[in-house]
């Protein structure tokens, strides 16, 4: 980017024609603060706008932007002697916004992220506003920043004509978002606008056939071919997509972000803020291959802490950026169950029950007991056995340790943030289909309270894969899914469906081709069953897949709205319908008939129990359907 004087005096008489008049007193006052910080190692005389001096730190130095109102706005300080950033904070009563511009925004060697509410060809920024004032700062000093110094200059203009200086004054990289934030409504249990308008999640979360399998989404990332994604997503209603962020580009070394990665999720967003869609991005896997360091697994303290400093870089680049709808920490984890646990059940065990004779006293074992040594205990099916409820205790306990520290990263940069984690739906232990180690541990109830809103995900599993045999099949599976989703709900947060679908419109591969075909009309049905079903409990849902996946292992092959080719499945149309009839919706609670109360205990210990409890919440769900149908 030229930021030389040759380039500034060559456009500054095509500037001015576009002038309207002096700035008011009121901005005039604003703009001789500012140029008044003197370098005297005091703040600037108050004034309505709140400017104060900010020491530079590592995340200001390459996430300096011009905002909108509302938010703060960062620039070196015009004294060009101190390394002080200037923060004012914009509020929407002046009859005219100061923004402070840097001649280059950005660190060396970091493409500045244009937001495209006023990208070349795109619309003018959204402001309340009648009258913007922008400023050009001498370059300052802070580190990393590569500038000449500039004389100050002021300029007022219209609104009108505020996208066109901006594509004139080369010097400058302004970024504004048109996307209103998502907060969680006062109801605390669905979402709005910053605006006040209601907001359904609804949409998928995306990857692109011809990519292998697991997809390289930023590996083989083409933004045009995206961009055009976008377009046919936004067409079919899509509002909000979820995406996979990868060890493999975006975190290969520990406490350090890839440069080639970031430059990738901007032009992303940027795509995504274009086309209206909000991005979900899901923390780091290993999709596109393993980092560099070892992440291990949830319970292991050296793998947490670099996840801690993965979000804490990651939030304060995106900071205030309304296109993203939240951050889901990771796909559906899961606390481990073997003898590498061992000392951390020792300490625990300590701690709750103080002594060894305790322990013996509320195990009722026979046995001596030490600390240290006492082994992980067996996988066992064990109605409510003592040493199996103290273990699920202690794996809730990791798992909950694990999000609350990676959530508080986040919100140590980026307090508005919205954060959840996608949960399996093993989260639930109705279903374990391997015994209680199946349970994954991430109690929603219990991790509710580090998360702003809680997400699940849903396959129909009840009796195995489900293959569309009959109608008796997909009520049992039907069922199922409201004992998931309403003990979900039970948390009193929002709760998104973040992951749904099956396969259909062909035959799958996924278990050596066992499972016959299934036509789109079977597809498209079973889904819109989903949403009807859930609807009430869930304020969100994220279809899986956007495109049907031919390289894919397992159901994904088939589960998109759109066929590899990029032809609309029924799906997608049905999709598209459900789509408008949520749009600025408020979902109310759903009102259901007696269903049988659930006993955690059992559950978490005892897969037969959760066997018997299905079988009677489906009794119980198949009068109110047979009510409802008549």
């Amino acid at each position: 980017m030229e930021t030389d004087r040759g380039r500034s005096e060559d456009h500054r008489d095509y500037i001015q024609a576009f002038v309207q008049e002096k700035p008011s007193q009121r901005a005039q006052e604003q703009l001789d603060t500012v140029s008044n910080c003197g370098n005297r190692k005091s703040e600037p005389n108050a004034f309505p706008g709140q400017l104060r001096h900010k020491k530079p730190t590592r995340d200001s130095l390459t996430d300096f932007h011009v905002t909108a109102p509302h938010r703060n706005v960062m620039a070196p300080c015009p004294c060009a002697k101190c390394l002080y950033y200037l923060e004012a904070r914009c509020l929407d009563r002046f009859d005219l916004i100061q923004f402070n511009v840097s001649p280059t925004p950005v660190a060396a060697g970091v493409p500045p992220a244009v937001e495209p509410g006023i990208m070349p060809g795109g619309k003018t920024t959204n402001m309340p506003l009648q009258k913007l004032t922008l400023q050009r700062w001498p370059a300052g000093r802070p580190p990393l920043l590569q500038t000449r110094r500039l004389p100050l200059r002021r300029i007022t203009l219209s609104r009108r004509h505020f996208s066109l200086v901006l594509l004139l004054c080369l010097g400058f990289t302004v970024t504004a978002s048109e996307l209103p934030k998502i907060l969680i409504a006062k109801d605390g249990r669905t979402f709005v606008t910053d605006q006040g308008k209601p907001f359904v999640p609804f949409g998928v979360t995306y990857y692109r056939p011809g990519t292998g399998w697991a997809p390289q989404v930023w590996k083989q990332f083409d933004p045009e071919v995206t961009r055009k994604d976008f377009a046919l997503m936004k067409s079919l209603g899509v509002h909000c997509v979820r995406v996979f962020l990868s060890f493999g580009s975006f975190y290969q070394t520990a406490g350090q972000l890839e440069q080639d990665g970031l430059r990738k999720f901007d032009q992303f967003l940027a795509i995504a803020e274009q086309a209206g869609v909000y991005v979900h991005p899901t923390g780091p896997d290993h999709w596109e291959g393993p980092p560099k360091w070892s992440p291990v697994a949830v319970e292991d303290e050296e793998t947490v802490r670099a996840l801690e400093s993965f979000w804490r870089l990651f939030a304060a680049r995106y900071h205030g950026r309304h296109v993203i709808f939240g951050y889901d920490l990771r796909n559906e984890p899961e606390v481990g169950w073997d003898e590498n646990m061992k000392p951390k059940w020792n300490d625990w065990l300590r701690k709750k029950y103080g002594s060894q004779e305790k322990l013996v006293r509320a195990w009722r074992d026979p046995n001596k007991l030490s600390f240290g040594v006492i082994p992980i205990p067996p996988a066992r099916d064990a109605l409510k056995d003592l040493q199996l409820l103290d273990f699920q205790s202690f794996r809730e306990d990791l798992a909950d340790e694990w999000t609350r520290r990676q959530a508080a990263a986040i919100k140590s940069v980026d307090p508005q943030a919205l954060v959840t984690v996608g949960l399996i739906q093993w989260s639930v232990p109705s279903l374990l289909p391997a015994g209680p180690q199946h349970y994954s541990a991430f109690r929603p109830a219990r991790q509710a309270k580090y998360l702003d809103f809680l997400e699940i995900h849903f396959y129909p599993l009840e009796h195995g894969a489900y293959e569309y045999r009959d109608e008796n099949d997909e009520l049992a599976n039907l069922a199922y899914l409201e004992g998931v989703v309403r003990e979900t709900a039970r948390a009193g947060k929002p709760v998104v469906l973040a992951e749904f679908g099956w396969y259909g419109g062909g035959k799958p591969r996924f278990d050596n081709g066992a499972h016959p075909p299934a036509t789109e009309a079977q597809h498209a049905r079973y889904c819109r069953r989903v949403v009807e079903v859930s609807k009430g409990f869930v304020v969100g849902w994220l279809n899986w897949g956007f495109y049907d996946q031919p390289e894919a292992g397992d159901c994904s092959e088939l589960t998109g709205l759109v066929h590899s080719n990029g032809t609309i499945k029924e799906w997608g149309k049905d999709f598209q319908k459900l789509a408008h009839d949520f749009n600025e919706t408020t979902i109310s609670p759903t009102r259901i008939g007696a269903r049988p109360q659930l006993d955690w205990d059992a559950w978490v210990t005892s897969a037969r129990a959760g066997n018997d409890f299905r079988h009677l919440y489906l009794q119980a769900f198949l009068a109110d359907w047979r009510s409802r149908s008549h």
